[in-house]
């Protein structure tokens, strides 16, 4: 009995280790990075996708799904249109977010253009990686007389 004690003990401060190790991966990268599984239901985010997304900070928690995360932020954006066409756009959005192609660099909330990639993962989830190309894309719109 007492082996067995030591044993979950042990392996409960080893998945803490590992759970600060990831969590501090997380947060040194250049890069924001939420990761949904395959309920599309989000499992981690960092800071940096966070700071991404200023007015869904507060909905970006563990076990939100996307959809309800698209749905709030049409609701926190002021989107307008009946509720099929909120439905139709979160369907779309939806859609790109399983498929894999060339990412989209769009401008987001907190006012920076990011390169969004998202990745298929093996067990069905999704990881979703926000770099931030701003310098690259102001540079482009003086390049390109702004249009």
């Amino acid at each position: 009995m007492a082996i067995l004690a030591l044993s979950l003990a042990s392996g409960a401060t080893e998945r803490r280790q590992d759970s600060l190790l990831l969590s501090t991966v997380l947060e040194n990268m250049n890069q924001g990075v939420a990761m949904f599984d395959a309920a599309r239901k989000l499992i981690v985010c960092n800071s940096r996708y966070r700071a991404a997304y200023p007015m869904l900070a507060d909905a970006l928690v563990e076990g939100a799904t996307f959809s309800d995360i698209l749905h709030r932020a049409a609701e926190r954006r002021g989107q307008t249109g009946t509720p099929e066409q909120l439905a139709h756009w979160v369907e779309i959005r939806v859609k790109r977010h399983l498929t894999t192609g060339k990412p989209p660099i769009l401008q987001l909330s907190d006012g920076c253009w990011y390169r969004i990639s998202e990745h298929s993962t093996p067990s069905g989830g999704t990881v979703k990686l926000l770099t931030d190309v701003s310098e690259l894309k102001v540079q482009d719109l003086k390049e390109s007389g702004g249009r």
